[in-house]
């Protein structure tokens, strides 16, 4: 196994700051994030709280000599029930997106495989108004090989920045493959991509309609995709 010692970023998020680390008693290497926000300090004040915890991440060693990146099995105890989706078989990007119209919300795990074909850019749009207005969009670019997230159309209630931009980073696909673990709570919007990569960021939409979601890429195929509904670790 190679040993790699430049540095290199884990999260493309931007958000991903003060990680902290333990050893449980499966094992398992662990790290935990505090997600930072970009909220004026008005905001903080009015709101009665400032920033968040990220999800347990489980750390891996991948044959290449790189960290691999994947959400705690636990996280499925937030399943509120049965899935609100469950695609278990390759179909179209638009027969996905008639399937995912009737599904809304900002506490959600969606599980997502999508093979890129032929599309040059493809991925998912999270807390989505219906009519694109807003949305944070998860992306792969495939000339580029690059992992990111599009927050230019995030919206900006109560953010201290004027243009939340676009962060990414490289990532290699698998067979052609991406797979997404991807999960809103609220503001917080968690992804890791491949069991590699991960994005950590924020989004405040001002409009209350924009939880929808939506898959693009012209060319590119579903190969999976599950959605569930995210409860808290109270219910």
């Amino acid at each position: 196994m190679p040993l790699l010692t430049e540095p290199k970023l884990m999260d493309y998020g931007d958000h991903f700051t003060g990680p902290s680390g333990t050893v449980d008693d499966k094992g398992r290497s662990l790290v935990f994030s505090i997600a930072q926000d970009r909220r004026t300090e008005r905001a903080h004040y009015d709101a009665g709280w400032a920033h968040n915890a990220g999800l347990a991440i489980e750390l891996s060693m991948r044959p290449d000599g790189d960290l691999g990146f994947s959400p705690v099995e636990e996280v499925s105890r937030l399943h509120t029930g049965a899935p609100l989706l469950d695609i278990g078989e390759p179909t179209s990007v638009n027969d996905a997106n008639t399937r995912l119209a009737g599904i809304k919300g900002d506490m959600l795990h969606i599980k997502l495989t999508m093979e890129q074909g032929t599309a040059g850019t493809f991925g998912l749009d999270v807390l989505r108004s219906p009519g694109d207005e807003e949305r944070t969009r998860l992306f792969y670019d495939a000339p580029a090989g690059q992992l990111g997230v599009d927050r230019t159309r995030s919206g900006n209630n109560s953010s201290a920045e004027p243009d939340l931009g676009i962060q990414k980073g490289p990532l290699a696909l698998t067979n052609g493959n991406l797979t997404l673990d991807v999960f809103l709570d609220h503001s917080m919007i968690e992804a890791c991509a491949n069991s590699h990569k991960s994005i950590t960021t924020r989004a405040y939409p001002f409009r209350q309609d924009s939880q929808g979601l939506r898959l693009f890429g012209d060319g590119s195929v579903i190969k999976s995709m599950t959605v569930w509904k995210m409860g808290n670790m109270t219910d």
